[in-house]
């Protein structure tokens, strides 16, 4: 669904937030080339860096064509009884060995140190897009994905970037140098010596591209049996509660089967072609050893050049191994990277960075139109709230009230028509603006686990404590508060064992401290235990005074009182009125009251 708005003001692609984030799309999309181009353009700082780590690993491989050439001078010189020069080749080959291991080791140490600097950055850069991306993209993303993206995949980013770039090139190159070198002393054992190892490799390349799939598996079952054994775990209570015992188990073992039927896919598809590939690559010597003895029969090739062939095979296949497992390791990111061009490709919500602040706390939806994919939430829909008024949204389940509250907060954009603040579109005005203009209070609380003050001061950062301890009584939270082992340094957490109602109230009191003009209820004492349902009452009469309330509410009984109550339906407002002038139209509000009331009055048989 594209976007359709006002010609002034640039909005985000809604259809495009719709699609899944996590869409396994091509990894060769939007940001160039292949996944080594994108994690080569993830490096952009380090490339100097990488650079070295690419010579060194190119040298250490270098180091390895060496043995071959050492074996050769050390038969020659053997048979000329030039021990001396044996020794000295000897040397070379020792030298060589060891050489390979050091600058192996300097090289991944240096893309290593890259890797966990880029890995700080991707991270940085996730959060980043995470915080320009429109609220409603996180609507679709369960907690889950969002640990997956932020350490599972940027720790696999990070595995990529120590890895794939400077191995790859190494294990390219001495292969390359050793054919060269074979080709010039004989065609014909350098031909046998190779095309059975790059055979081996096309052929198993080939098949490991059918291994793509159960890798993505592998990847997405890791995060599902996660999930699984997390609703396990949350749900201990009510499986113990109702002798679900069994049962859980039952489907534990059920995900723990269906994880080890992947992992076993993914080994056949993914692992066990490494080691085939090793015996295909070696192979080469069926072919180099009887045709060097034919040729030193015909004295063709020396026999010191027979053991340059012999050892150099056997070098070409291990070098050549290497590549393969650069392979294997690049079929591993195809995923990963997907899922991070996929977020990337996530359109930004547009932020005005300057414009006319809004002069009054008058809000006003006019003709907004508004869907998600290929359905339509909200339709033409004309609403206004005049300044310090409030307005209840009755309405079905699924009628469209709480996308109207968050199309106020911007988590996405409408389609067409536009939403005002004081007269001002939200898309004019700068997230800062917008965000101390307008507070919600949800019925699903959130509270970090870090000290009481410093959860009341989200609502107003540089708020000072008396200021703190105010909105607390305001809220009917101090006295609680109070009570904890550390008061308002008192961390939140199980160990603090707060009740619904107590958490409501701080979300209450965090709503107060931020004192922001236009107010959003959702369902805000829909969980009020009935201890503290008063008390909850009294700390939203304190937060709702003077300001402009926007109240979503099933519990009728809550909202009689308000200046103005609307019916929604489908996304369209069908009537409009207070609470008796609603009942005496004797329309869709009047019935839902009659359905509310008949269902309160419903009591349990004795």
């Amino acid at each position: 669904m594209s976007v359709v708005s006002d010609p002034h003001v640039k909005t985000a692609d809604t259809g495009s937030i719709s699609e899944a984030v996590w869409e396994h799309t091509d990894a060769k999309g939007a940001m160039g080339g292949s996944v080594l181009g994108v994690i080569w353009g993830m490096i952009a700082k380090y490339r100097a860096r990488m650079w070295l780590a690419i010579v060194l690993g190119v040298a250490s491989s270098l180091c390895l064509t060496i043995p071959p050439f050492a074996a050769a001078g050390i038969t020659a010189a053997l048979l000329e009884d030039a021990q001396g020069r044996a020794l000295v080749w000897a040397g070379v080959m020792v030298g060589a060995a060891i050489g390979a291991t050091a600058l192996f080791g300097l090289s991944t140490t240096v893309s290593h140190y890259i890797a966990a600097d880029a890995q700080k950055d991707q991270r940085e850069a996730i959060g980043d897009k995470l915080g320009r991306v429109p609220l409603g993209v996180f609507s679709r993303i369960s907690t889950v994905e969002l640990r997956q993206l932020l350490v599972d995949d940027v720790e696999k980013i990070e595995d990529g970037i120590a890895h794939l770039i400077p191995e790859s090139t190494a294990a390219f190159v001495g292969p390359a140098v050793l054919f060269l070198a074979m080709m010039v002393v004989d065609f014909r054992l350098g031909i046998a010596a190779a095309v059975p190892t790059i055979a081996g490799f096309v052929i198993m390349s080939q098949i490991m591209k059918r291994g793509v799939e159960p890798t993505n598996e592998f990847n997405a079952s890791q995060a599902d049996i996660a999930a699984t054994m997390g609703e396990i775990v949350k749900a201990i209570p009510v499986v113990k509660t109702f002798n679900e015992g069994e049962a859980a188990l039952a489907r534990a073992d059920a995900a723990v089967d269906r994880f080890q039927n992947v992992v076993d896919r993914f080994i056949e598809w993914s692992v066990v072609p490494s080691n085939w590939f090793f015996l295909l690559a070696t192979s080469n010597l069926i072919l180099v050893t009887p045709l060097s003895i034919w040729l030193l029969e015909r004295n063709a090739v020396t026999l010191p050049e027979v053991m340059f062939f012999h050892l150099g095979a056997m070098s070409m296949a291990l070098l050549l191994s290497g590549l393969f497992g650069v392979t294997s390791r690049l079929r591993m990111q195809e995923s990963v990277v997907a899922r991070w061009l996929a977020l990337q490709r996530q359109p930004d919500l547009p932020c005005a960075t300057g414009g006319q602040a809004p002069q009054s706390a008058h809000v006003r939806f006019e003709k907004v139109c508004f869907g998600y994919e290929d359905k339509m939430v909200i339709e033409d829909l004309d609403l206004g709230i005049p300044a310090g008024s409030s307005l209840a949204l009755v309405g079905p389940s699924g009628s469209g009230k709480t996308t109207l509250a968050r199309l106020l907060a911007r988590f996405w954009d409408v389609d067409t028509g536009r939403i005002t603040l004081g007269g001002v579109d939200l898309r004019e005005l700068p997230p800062e603006i917008l965000a101390a203009n307008l507070s919600f209070v949800f019925q699903d609380v959130f509270l970090f686990s870090r000290s009481v003050r410093d959860n009341l001061a989200i609502g107003k950062p540089d708020a000072t404590d008396a200021e703190i301890e105010a909105a607390a009584r305001a809220a009917r939270a101090h006295d609680f508060v109070a009570d904890l082992p550390d008061g308002y340094d008192s961390v939140i957490g199980a160990k603090l064992g707060l009740s619904l109602g107590q958490k409501q109230r701080l979300s209450i009191a965090r709503a107060i401290l931020r004192d922001a003009p236009v107010l959003v209820l959702d369902e805000a004492t829909a969980f009020a235990d009935p201890e503290n349902e008063y008390e909850v009452q009294q700390a939203l009469s304190a937060l709702t005074r003077d300001k402009t309330l926007i109240v979503i509410a099933h519990r009728l009984s809550t909202i009689r009182h308000a200046d103005s109550i609307a019916f929604i339906e489908n996304g369209r407002l069908i009537e409009r009125g207070t609470h008796d002038e609603l009942l005496e139209r004797n329309g869709a509000y009047a019935a839902q009251w009659a359905s509310h009331f008949a269902a309160r009055s419903f009591k349990l048989r004795n």
